[in-house]
């Protein structure tokens, strides 16, 4: 009998984990859906409005739906004691985002998520130089494939290839890396929702006098996609943290392909974009680099850095 209910427990338990990590990689698969979304929205976008109204429109109705979180709490989540962490946060953001928006412009989906990838090549370079963490030869090494990877991209073929667009979106990439360090940093001092309230906030406001500048009038149409984009932009962190309290982020690593398959699908459907054989090699090359950065982050080797620029504050 003692080794039935021992064999019953253990069932059970395995149950248990099976339900948690399939939740976990469901949560984040629609985290990486968000990402995607919010790429193609700003892309769509970006034929109508001048990057930098879609900046400040993207993180106006980010602000707005974070709101209810925030009077929720009766304010009591906007205490801070680092205003100027926020600010220059917002800066970095402001700079990073404005950047990938002129960059979708004229880059493929396929090519922005593989760039997308370089995120944790940047930052363990900057981690090296500016926080002097001490990293390994092998991760070096897969940092150094992974830059081949995006030489092999960055070598046109298709005639959508816009060389100027890719440099400006690795620009943007390594930008990222910059708030991811800065995230790594301030990490233990505020609230999720103090970090992303200020930071929307600070972003926002960076852009409102260029977006007043260059304001292009805006259908119904056009102001639902913003909507959707900044509602987007909050629930994409809400899934990923929903993921990361079912599994470890080791888990979910080999499941970042999917966001390649599925900027992929999106730009072939809305775009009529095809990849490449160049792409796709350099996919090869990039993918496996940054998910072996990723493990080793997750496993602890060389202190942890965030490696998504989707899960600092950004879409």
């Amino acid at each position: 009998m003692h080794i039935y209910k021992s064999l019953c427990n253990w069932i059970d338990l395995m149950n248990r984990q099976k339900s948690r990590y399939f939740r976990g990689i469901l949560w984040f698969i629609m985290s990486l859906l968000c990402c995607v979304t919010n790429d193609s929205i700003m892309k769509h976008m970006g034929l109508k409005c001048h990057p930098l109204q879609i900046v400040f429109m993207r993180f106006f109705f980010g602000v707005i739906t974070l709101l209810p979180f925030v009077l929720k709490n009766h304010l009591k989540s906007l205490k801070t004691s680092r205003p100027m962490a926020h600010i220059v946060r917002g800066l970095v953001l402001f700079s990073s985002i404005t950047l990938w928006c002129f960059g979708l412009k004229s880059v493929p989906l396929n090519i922005a998520s593989l760039i997308d990838f370089t995120i944790p090549m940047f930052t363990l370079v900057l981690a090296a130089i500016l926080l002097r963490e001490n990293v390994g030869r092998t991760r070096w090494l897969a940092t150094l494939c992974g830059f081949i990877g995006v030489g092999i991209i960055i070598s046109p073929e298709a005639s959508n290839f816009s060389l100027s667009g890719t440099l400006i979106l690795l620009f943007g990439a390594s930008m990222f890396a910059m708030l991811d360090i800065i995230n790594k940093i301030l990490v233990s001092w505020e609230s999720t929702i103090s970090s992303m309230f200020y930071t929307a906030f600070m972003t926002m406001c960076l852009s409102a006098i260029p977006a007043a500048i260059l304001w292009q009038p805006l259908s119904n149409y056009h102001f639902c996609l913003f909507l959707v984009l900044g509602m987007s932009s909050n629930f994409l962190l809400f899934c990923i943290l929903k993921s990361f309290s079912y599994v470890d982020v080791s888990a979910i690593a080999p499941f970042r392909y999917f966001e390649l398959i599925l900027a992929c699908l999106f730009g072939y459907v809305f775009f009529g974009e095809i990849v490449t054989m160049k792409t796709l090699l350099g996919g090869a090359i990039i993918m496996p680099s940054a998910l072996y950065l990723m493990a080793k982050e997750a496993s602890g080797d060389t202190g942890k850095i965030c490696n998504k620029k989707k899960v600092s504050c950004c879409p």
